[in-house]
């Protein structure tokens, strides 16, 4: 079986790789069927024809299916689509979205009916820089196309020649169904100039859309590398400046970051590692990146240094030299230059780990304890002290615990326990002795009514006046 020598690569939004295959010709129509809406196929230049073994009528047949076409743009090799007698070139139907042809050939479809070059119904189609030449058919030489409301066809740059309908009036170049959308033309697109020759209308049945100017086609040519043109110039008036790029036949392109040009450029020239562009230098040179950026390996963009740390080195080729914030401190920025981007956990918090990126993940200090700012610990307010409330910033929020109560370094006021005391500011209590008690928090001592004297096991019978204590058994 003979193959023709045309390479496919299928580009999909569904697929993470690209397929790259020699396509035979009797295989075709399934190599189009496998495709997705959705999917671009590039083509490289040669040739496919009806001749190669192909049995169908159509050598393209898209159905229910819609995708785009393109040639890889060679302007001395195209990309031709050759029919035969009885044969057209393309059938296109019932797609569901826009199909897209860009840069081919169309060339000697023939059918008994309707399209020799390419047969559309119910499908909105764009043609770009397509070539329809020498088709014939009995309406609509080179393009019939069937639709209705909101199905149109764009032909953009396109050319026409030596198209043939046998039928008089049915359009040799293109026949525009009665029930037709739109059907929109325009010159060549930006990135080509634009030839143009003088013809008959374009379309057959109701001649009410004719090319612009009385022309009947456009000649399409490059404009060169590292030039552009506006959509419909005939000459390429546009300089690509610095820091873009035109590879020939489009726009100029800015240069992605990482990447530099001089003007009239055709590619973009790749940064070395620890050099960038396009990160605020000018894109006509690669400069080392400035601190607080990296770069590290070649064609890379000066990268910044992520939130909680910081570089000073220029010209960095990796990310180790982003140094982290100390601990007490944090940084919400990216991009940091210098330590003093780090700020201090405030007064009356700390941090125990370097690298921080907001002010909240510094730990607020807890009661009984304070700390300046910046602190990786918090201070302990002394034995018999304490504070009110957390985040103490100070010594000055200690404060004495009052009498009845004490507590231990770092640790809240707390009162003593019954039958025993302690003086303000005390850190411990004490036992009150016998024949007197201490009611748990009390400011002061109690008479012994209702309680004995452990002494001799005698209970007390009676009790003197408050200040003083209880006369028991065993205590004279």
């Amino acid at each position: 079986m003979q193959c023709w020598n045309f390479v496919i690569l299928l580009l999909s939004l569904s697929h993470t790789t690209t397929i790259t295959k020699a396509i035979e010709t009797a295989a075709t129509h399934t190599s189009f069927a496998s495709c997705s809406d959705g999917d671009t196929v590039y083509i490289t230049p040669g040739t496919m024809s009806t001749t190669d073994g192909l049995q169908t009528a159509t050598i393209i047949q898209l159905s229910n299916k819609y995708f785009t076409l393109i040639c890889v743009d060679q302007p001395s090799s195209p990309c031709n689509f050759l029919g035969s007698s009885g044969k057209r070139v393309m059938y296109i139907r019932d797609n569901g979205g826009v199909t897209t042809l860009k840069r081919i050939v169309i060339r000697e479809g023939s059918n008994a009916g309707q399209g020799g070059g390419i047969w559309m119904r119910g499908s909105s189609v764009d043609l770009i820089i397509v070539s329809i030449v020498e088709n014939d058919g009995t309406q609509g030489g080179g393009i019939y196309h069937f639709g209705g409301s909101g199905i149109d066809l764009n032909i953009i740059g396109c050319f026409f020649e030596n198209n043939a309908a046998s039928r008089s009036d049915y359009g040799n170049d293109v026949y525009k169904d009665q029930n037709l959308g739109d059907v929109n033309v325009e010159g060549c697109p930006v990135g080509y100039r634009t030839q143009t020759s003088a013809g008959a209308p374009l379309l057959g049945l109701k001649p009410d859309a004719q090319f612009p100017d009385g022309h009947s086609s456009y000649t399409c040519i490059y404009c060169p590398g590292g030039t552009s043109s506006n959509a419909g110039a005939s000459i390429c008036s546009i300089t690509c400046e610095a820091g873009e790029y035109s590879p020939g036949g489009t726009a100029c392109l800015n240069c992605p970051d990482g990447k530099y040009s001089l003007s009239e450029a055709s590619f973009c020239t790749g940064c070395v590692a620890g050099e960038g562009a396009g990160n605020g230098n000018e894109d006509e040179s690669c400069e080392n990146c400035v601190a607080g950026r990296y770069s590290p390996a070649n064609a890379s963009p000066c990268l910044e240094c992520g939130e909680g740390k910081w570089s000073d080195t220029v010209g960095s080729d990796n990310s180790d030299t982003c140094s982290s914030c100390v601990a007490g401190r944090y940084n919400v920025q990216t991009g940091s230059s210098s330590i003093s981007d780090c700020t201090n956990c405030a007064a009356g918090s700390f941090s125990t780990e370097a690298g921080l990126t907001a002010a909240n993940e510094c730990e607020e200090c807890a009661e009984a304890k304070f700390s300046a700012e910046g602190a990786t610990f918090c201070t302990s307010c002394g034995a018999g002290k304490s504070s009110s409330a957390n985040g103490g910033e100070s010594d000055e929020v200690c404060e004495d615990c009052v009498a009845g109560r004490f507590s231990a370094a770092g640790s809240p006021c707390a009162n003593c326990n019954a039958g025993t005391s302690s003086a303000a500011g005390s850190g411990s209590c004490a036992s009150c002795g016998t024949g007197r008690y201490w009611d748990a928090g009390s400011e002061q001592f109690s008479c012994c009514e209702q309680l004995h004297s452990l002494r001799g096991g005698c209970k007390c019978t009676q009790h003197r006046i408050c200040n003083m204590c209880c006369v028991c058994c065993g205590d004279v």
